[in-house]
């Protein structure tokens, strides 16, 4: 938990985030700037977070989650915390 809501992070870096609200809620993928979205369904101009609304289950494209999913655990990889290439897999390092 992070700023009171659920953050899962891989590497060190946060990856994604739940927000919920009243009406719906939002997936927030932080790096997201640098993720493809062909399909625009990315919302925000943020420079590290943007997010995909939820007002419904009907709203759920899970092609493309899983698309954002693997495109941010690509980033998060690409740079290990101590500037090593190599990924951290529970609380073994992995070179």
């Amino acid at each position: 938990m992070k700023w009171h809501v659920p953050i899962y992070s891989l590497n060190g870096k946060n990856l994604l985030g739940l927000q919920d609200f009243t009406t719906h809620i939002n997936l927030n993928f932080f790096r997201s700037a640098q993720l493809h979205d062909a399909r625009g369904i990315l919302v925000g101009t943020g420079k590290i977070v943007r997010h995909v609304t939820f007002r419904s289950v009907a709203d759920i494209d899970r092609g493309a989650l899983k698309e954002f999913i693997d495109q941010a655990i690509r980033l998060n990889l690409d740079t290990h915390p101590s500037g090593d290439s190599g990924r951290m897999v529970g609380q073994t390092e992995v070179i």
